[in-house]
């Protein structure tokens, strides 16, 4: 797992904590306005989409996996894809809006 820090821009670009100071990203990361991306509710299940801050791939290679879709409630609880910019984040709630939707 890939340790760096991350933060976002004005513009919701992520880039590394400029420092990788703990601190620092943890007041950024408290900021709720920071990570939130989306949140949908259908039914009993909230599928909400944030920017995680950290790289959570096991891989070595390719691009870090900063942003996540995660289902809470319903038939696909827990069901969750990761994403590595803000467009597929985006993307990615609206796909799984649908799925939830769907009951797939």
């Amino acid at each position: 797992m890939n340790l760096t820090l991350y933060i976002t821009d004005a513009d919701g670009v992520p880039m590394p904590e400029p420092n990788q100071d703990l601190m620092a990203w943890a007041r950024f990361m408290g900021d709720w306005e920071h990570k939130y991306i989306d949140s949908t509710m259908i039914g009993r299940a909230t599928v909400q989409t944030i920017f995680r801050g950290q790289d959570t791939r096991m891989q070595p290679n390719g691009e870090p996996m900063l942003f996540e879709t995660m289902v809470y409630g319903g038939k696909l609880h827990r069901e969750m894809q990761e994403y590595a910019t803000r467009a597929d984040a985006v993307r990615g709630h609206e796909v799984m809006v649908k799925r939830v939707e769907s009951g797939q």
